[in-house]
């Protein structure tokens, strides 16, 4: 009976022994796995750290963009308004312009007409007759070419400036054409 009480003892010290060293194997796997989670936990904080600040710089970045597309927008705004007043002053120029045309179109109608109608008067008035409708022509050319260069003086667009001279180069050469047939 004694021996297998002590078999019996035996038995339990070698149960508790296994128990003692299956509870040290779980106590050793769990400081593991706290191990573990600790790691994963302060990996976990620098991830976070790392994605608030690349969060923070995409912010600033899509600021910087929001805020360069507004610039842009204005520009274009801007450039637009310009471009239409441009255009309104391109519109006013061209019908001064064919306005202007016109005018002078109109003026070297009259004096072909007068020089059409001088030429007639030449073969039927004859001296002084001839000689009063040149001088009268002269004057009319004058009285033109003085108005002409009035208009140049007030000129700042370069297109009307140089149909202003050529109209003013044609009277001075009538003027010329006139003095010499009242020389002849």
């Amino acid at each position: 009976r004694g021996i297998m009480e002590q078999s019996s003892f035996e038995r339990g010290i070698q149960n508790l022994e296994n128990e003692l060293k299956a509870a040290e194997d779980k106590q050793k796997k769990l400081r593991q796995s706290i191990e573990t989670q600790e790691k994963l936990t302060t990996r976990l904080k620098m991830e976070e750290e790392i994605f608030t600040k690349q969060k923070f710089e995409l912010e600033k970045k899509l600021a910087d963009i929001d805020r360069q597309r507004d610039d842009a927008w204005y520009d274009l705004e801007v450039m637009k308004d310009e471009l239409e007043e441009e255009i309104k002053n391109s519109t006013v120029i061209k019908s001064q312009i064919a306005a202007r045309k016109k005018d002078n179109l109109e003026m070297e109608n009259d004096l072909k007409r007068l020089e059409d109608q001088m030429r007639a008067e030449d073969s039927v008035v004859e001296g002084r007759k001839n000689k009063r409708v040149l001088e009268s022509k002269l004057v009319f050319l004058a009285d033109e070419m003085e108005q002409l260069q009035l208009e140049l003086d007030d000129e700042t667009e370069p297109e009307l400036i140089q149909e202003l001279k050529t109209s003013i180069s044609n009277i001075s050469a009538e003027i010329a054409q006139v003095k010499k047939q009242l020389e002849d």
